[in-house]
């Protein structure tokens, strides 16, 4: 989810407190993990080379540097079965699909 994090608690949408109240508590929890498994060598700030450049679109190229920039290393085009995720972020046991849709 991309947004304002501020107004998401001051809206007085319930659900969206909440929300933004759980991401809180990931980045603290990052912020106090030293070691975090990306399972992979780190691709660099520049979007890698990939076998299918065909399905990336310039907003994925943006993201995926925002996202490195941010300290994450997600993965792109990465296969899982018969789908092909726009990103994966793997750390450790937790993994997440990343889908940019224009």
């Amino acid at each position: 989810m991309v947004g304002d994090r501020k107004a998401a608690i001051s809206e007085g949408v319930d659900y969206l407190a909440k929300f933004s109240g759980f991401i809180d508590g990931l980045s603290a929890e990052k912020q106090t993990k030293q070691e975090v498994d990306h399972t992979g060598e780190d691709l660099g700030l520049a979007y890698p080379s990939i076998s299918r450049p065909e399905l990336v679109s310039d907003w994925e190229r943006v993201f995926y540097q925002e996202l490195y920039r941010a300290g994450l290393r997600p993965i792109p085009q990465f296969d899982v079965e018969k789908y092909t995720l726009d990103f994966a972020l793997i750390d450790g046991d937790r993994r997440l699909d990343i889908e940019v849709d224009g």
